[in-house]
């Protein structure tokens, strides 16, 4: 159930990501934001979770943005 949800909101993730994508690529901006990306890291850092899962939690979330990046790109 929990897998369910994780799946939905991944999805759900990457189509606003390929609509974001179209949308830099039609103004001309760039797909990689290292900024954004470290308030992101921050926020979710700031959520509560014990340090092991933090380092695990930030694992997951830089391949979230790679993975972002190159539907970005692909748009």
């Amino acid at each position: 159930m929990i897998d369910g949800k994780i799946m939905k909101l991944f999805v759900k993730r990457c189509q606003a990501v390929e609509l974001i994508g179209r949308i830099k690529n039609e103004e001309g901006i760039s797909v990689v934001d290292k900024k954004r990306e470290q308030e992101i890291l921050l926020r979710i850092e700031g959520l509560g979770a014990g340090r092991e899962i933090k380092n695990f939690i930030r694992k997951i979330f830089e391949s979230i943005f790679s993975a972002s990046y190159i539907l970005e790109k692909d748009e």
